[in-house]
């Protein structure tokens, strides 16, 4: 079914289309004969999506199908533009897209289900760059760097892995000086290596009883920051018993000690791999 109505300015004029129970089907709006608003509904009357031309803006109700013609020809005539997706008609923002030449160029905004911002970040040409932000449930702002090129698609989280590896890296650091220049590398040695199995092993077992006083703050700090701190530490001890192993008459460090300290780093340096590739894919319950 087709309807015309004539706006007030000569121009212009609205072309309606309907569904057979009497909904609108579709609003188009002309000027000079070339279309540049448009309204799509679903047969339920709920909105699907509209655009329009003059201001670059495509606004979507329901998932945004990039293969329905109408929007393919927006975007046909609008590589620069913005995209706007809802969560349903009347309801909050999903995310706010900035394209230019059909990628994702410039500010990306992303919000939950109550229109509160969850992610903030920037796209160059259709590749994450800069220092991306998101604003978790849990009250915690993670910062996740992405470099084109260096880092991949998921980047690398600033608040989770490179505060804590310098943070950890540091303390290290600082220990060594002290310990060396007070005591022997044989102490710091040793200090350091029962120090990482025994952080280790009560992680370990946090995880596997968490009835214990304070359990969930425990058990968020050691989801959040668990791999970086750990992998920093079984690395450094890691290292630390190479050179205790080669050197071991100039450091003191009897071999057998260097040798069982260097198979138990390895095996948890790769019980780690394995917990952050699960958790990466949100399966380290299975092993955790």
């Amino acid at each position: 079914m087709l309807c015309f109505a004539f706006s007030s300015a000569a121009q212009d004029d609205t072309l309606i289309t309907k569904y057979p129970n009497g909904k609108t089907r579709e609003m188009q709006v002309s000027r000079n004969g070339v279309t540049y608003a448009v309204v799509k509904y679903s047969e339920n009357g709920r909105k699907k999506f509209k655009w329009n031309i003059d201001t670059r803006t495509l606004e979507g109700y329901l998932l945004i199908d990039h293969d329905d013609s109408l929007i393919s020809g927006f975007i046909k005539q609008c590589p620069d533009r913005t995209e706007i997706q809802h969560y349903g008609e009347g309801k909050p923002f999903y995310s706010i897209i900035h394209y230019q030449d059909n990628k994702m160029h410039g500010t990306f905004q992303g919000f939950d289900r109550d229109g509160v911002l969850n992610v903030q970040g920037q796209y160059d040409h259709g590749v994450r760059t800069g220092v991306w932000r998101y604003y978790r449930a849990d009250g915690i702002v993670e910062s996740r760097l992405h470099l084109d090129g260096v880092i991949g698609h998921r980047g690398i989280s600033i608040t989770f892995t490179i505060i804590p590896v310098v943070v950890t890296l540091l303390l290290l650091g600082m220990s060594a000086l002290v310990m060396i220049n007070s005591r022997s590398y044989q102490s710091w040695y040793t200090m350091i290596s029962i120090v990482t199995i025994v952080l280790f092993a009560l992680a370990f077992f946090a995880a596997l009883f968490p009835w214990y006083p304070y359990a969930d703050v425990v058990n968020a700090f050691i989801i959040h920051y668990f791999l970086a701190v750990m992998g920093t530490l079984l690395a450094v001890t890691l290292l630390a018993s190479v050179i205790s192993l080669a050197w071991a008459t100039r450091t003191g460090v009897r071999r057998w000690f260097s040798s069982v300290v260097v198979f138990v780093a390895i095996v948890l340096i790769l019980y780690t791999i394995v917990v952050a590739t699960l958790a990466r894919n949100g399966l380290s319950s299975l092993i955790i």
